[in-house]
């Protein structure tokens, strides 16, 4: 993710032989300036991290995939505030697996797991859902990557349905990409230019 100040994060998911959970911050020239997070469930703390975006003031949100959370820090890198229960109930979280802000400050929130997109403010009161597990217009299997575009539109790499859908900010189905044409294969992310 870049900041609005050409700040750039990037997230190391790991792996259970290699713990390196944590965000790298680069300037955009590739100048190291240094590293937060780290392995593990406390405050500030990773086990899965899945996504990392960057809201409209700069705050840094990481998706965590296991402890189903999302946690915020400053642009330095220190710990703010984390929220997220995990469940499958509506605004509780199942696997989270992508993150995008639209362009009223909403936070969105893919679930593998729950096979769903959820839409909160950026402390965490949710807002709407949608999707289920399935393979018809609008339901999603194990969803993973998510991007809005300039007019609020979600896209949503619909990772074990081989492609992406496209939803209105309430969640209208609009289109599919992968069903005709070329083909996907477990698409895991996704981004729109302008």
């Amino acid at each position: 993710a870049i900041s609005p100040d050409g700040m750039m994060y990037v997230l190391s998911r790991g792996s259970d032989a290699n713990q390196v959970q944590r965000v790298t911050m680069l300037t955009t020239d590739e100048e190291f300036i240094g590293e937060f997070g780290g392995p593990g469930s406390d405050d500030g703390q990773f086990i899965w991290p899945t996504s990392i975006v960057i809201d409209n003031e700069g705050m840094i949100y990481v998706a965590d995939e296991w402890l189903n959370r999302i946690t915020i820090f400053d642009k330095s890198g220190n710990f703010h505030s984390k929220w997220g229960q995990p469940g499958s109930e509506i605004g509780k979280i199942n696997g989270a697996s992508g993150l995008a802000f639209d362009s009223n400050g909403y936070l969105y929130v893919s679930e593998n797991l729950g096979h769903r997109i959820q839409k909160f403010t950026k402390d965490g009161e949710h807002v709407k859902t949608w999707g289920k597990c399935g393979q018809s217009n609008g339901e999603l299997t194990r969803p993973w990557g998510i991007t809005v575009d300039s007019d609020d539109n979600v896209y949503v790499a619909d990772w074990f349905n081989n492609r992406v859908q496209k939803f209105d900010s309430d969640g209208k189905f609009i289109s599919i990409v992968g069903s005709e044409g070329p083909r996907l294969e477990l698409p895991s992310s996704v981004a729109v230019d302008q």
